[in-house]
């Protein structure tokens, strides 16, 4: 009856790595993806991931950042698209809005990603009140994290994958 977490890694349509954790906090999460580590340097002893696609989640963020210093954290795009969905699917501008967001993913440069940002930014501000216009916002604001995904071509942009693995589990 416990809730449990599980510290999943996955690339190229595999799992590499689940482990359960009781808790999800920095702590339990670094030893919980600290298998994963393991698990890799026993492969290959100077084992460094380059990039590592997450949730925004922070206590994640700062799991992996502990046990690889040097990686990149790539902010998942869908996860922010989730949150805009969540608090606008039943508004009228809702189908635009989706066009709109997913015109950004589908930029094939940092200047255009980055222009369809301010965009976006531009069209909402009277559109858009509460709770939909906070989310947008903080899609905007975390251009920078998405951004990232420009200097690392074959990092993930979301983290759909996992989502496709960890259904059948």
């Amino acid at each position: 009856g416990d809730k449990a977490y599980i510290a999943t890694t996955v690339s190229n349509d595999c799992v590499f790595g689940a482990s359960i954790t009781l808790k999800a906090d920095t702590p339990h999460l670094t030893e919980a993806y600290s298998h994963f580590k393991q698990e890799a340097r026993r492969l290959k002893p100077d084992y460094q991931p380059i990039t590592v696609n997450t949730d925004g989640w922070g206590s994640t963020i700062k799991a992996w950042l502990a046990l690889f210093p040097r990686i990149i954290i790539i902010r998942c795009f869908l996860h922010a698209f989730i949150a805009i969905r969540s608090c606008c699917k039943r508004l009228h501008e809702f189908p635009q809005l989706c066009d709109r967001v997913w015109t950004i993913y589908r930029a094939d440069s940092q200047m255009g990603f980055y222009r369809e940002v301010a965009e976006l930014y531009a069209w909402a501000q009277d559109r858009f009140q509460g709770t939909a216009k906070t989310a947008i916002h903080k899609l905007c604001a975390k251009t920078g994290d998405f951004l990232l995904a420009f200097d690392h071509p074959d990092a993930y942009r979301t983290s759909n994958m996992i989502d496709r693995l960890m259904v059948p589990m």
